[in-house]
């Protein structure tokens, strides 16, 4: 059987072509003693955590896709940050 896209999207099956595509965020991981914290600085208030490292980036990319579907689902569109704007640097300060 074959679909046309427009014929697809009529059916209500925009929500699959949206998660077919793939979207990459830096995230930045920091290990204490109590396991992993993981951040993703493009999205404002967007982290997790694991006791493991796989489960803390299992977590982070729930959290990512739950952060996601709420700024779409709202107006408030600004949450994301540009990637392109990001950098991570050393800075050195005096002991």
């Amino acid at each position: 059987m074959v679909w046309r896209v427009s014929s697809l999207l009529k059916a209500g099956f925009e929500c699959i072509l949206l998660y077919m595509r793939k979207r990459y965020f830096s995230v930045i991981i920091e290990k204490d003693k109590h396991g992993y914290a993981v951040t993703c600085p493009a999205i404002q208030g967007c982290y997790s955590q694991g006791d493991t490292y796989e489960e803390a980036m299992s977590n982070i990319k729930d959290a990512i896709r739950l952060c996601l579907e709420d700024i779409t689902s709202s107006e408030e569109k600004t949450l994301i940050v540009n990637p392109s704007l990001l950098s991570l640097a050393a800075v050195e300060v005096p002991a």
